[in-house]
């Protein structure tokens, strides 16, 4: 499984010229949108003190977010690209291109696919079963400089925590 699809947070620590701010995100159920199972996640920012609500999908290692707008999907991650290819975010007007695919421990032993992309400019790192660990679902690429995940559990369990939050 390349997404986690019950009992996960992650927490972030993002940042803009403007100063630092706490994302986190959890899983909060799941529905059924245009007859495909979508896992409900809660995006909450104390930035703007507001919430947000996403719908995620995993299918052959490509995980989806359902646009609630016109009903399309958009693709925020693949985990089966390899060195050299290039992924064209929606969330930037960028893309990233994959440098380096290696492995990472996680604290409960396991080790997880890890990806490492950049455009130059931009820097991101995706692992298998947790996500970004630079950019949070709903984050926009831009004049934001990221951030950094400082926790994530799934099923009650730390896999990766500096800082826990939630």
């Amino acid at each position: 499984q390349s997404y986690p699809t019950i009992n996960a947070v992650w927490n972030y620590s993002c940042g803009d010229p403007g100063g630092n701010y706490l994302y986190y995100q959890a899983v909060i159920g799941d529905t059924i949108l245009n007859s495909k199972n979508y896992v409900h996640l809660k995006v909450h920012d104390n930035y703007y003190s507001s919430n947000a609500y996403y719908f995620i999908r995993e299918e052959n290692k490509i995980i989806y977010q359902f646009n609630t707008l016109d009903s399309s999907e958009l693709i925020v991650f693949n985990f089966n690209l390899g060195i050299g290819n290039k992924f064209y975010s929606p969330f930037c007007f960028d893309s990233l291109t994959v440098n380096s695919i290696d492995s990472i421990l996680l604290e409960n032993g396991q080790y997880r696919k890890r990806m490492n992309l950049s455009n130059g400019v931009l820097i991101d790192t995706w692992v298998e079963g947790v996500g970004s660990l630079n950019f949070p679902i709903g984050f926009i690429w831009g004049w934001e400089s990221g951030g950094t995940l400082m926790c994530f559990y799934e099923n009650f369990q730390h896999l990766i925590s500096t800082y826990c939050f939630y």
